[in-house]
């Protein structure tokens, strides 16, 4: 997902790298499937820290908490010349805006 480096990503819509020792620390929840991120938040289905996946899509972000802005640690970040990630608002963001969520792990 760019926030983490050791393999551990979204891959056309699943968590790659999803072994033994990160479901000790996460656990996935599909309340927020089949939804974008501003659907998923304005139901109150994203907690602070989610990590999202998208259908379709080889890339992940993290839930900031603070309305529809998550951290993104791959090319939008890059184009911005941040090394370490950037907070986006997904709800303008035209490449991300329509996307739809495949899953969300949550911190246990």
């Amino acid at each position: 997902m760019g926030l983490n480096p050791d393999g551990f990503y979204g891959y056309k819509g699943y968590f790659r790298g999803f072994d033994n020792d990160l479901k000790r620390l996460l656990k996935k929840t599909d309340k927020a499937n089949g939804l974008t991120i501003k659907q998923a938040v304005d139901k109150g289905l994203l907690k602070t820290g989610d990590i999202i996946a998208f259908k379709n899509r080889t890339h992940t972000v993290a839930y900031s908490g603070q309305g529809y802005k998550v951290y993104e640690g791959g090319g939008a970040a890059k184009r911005s010349k941040y090394k370490n990630g950037i907070l986006l608002n997904y709800s303008k963001v035209l490449t991300y805006r329509g996307r739809k969520i495949s899953s969300v792990l949550r911190w246990k």
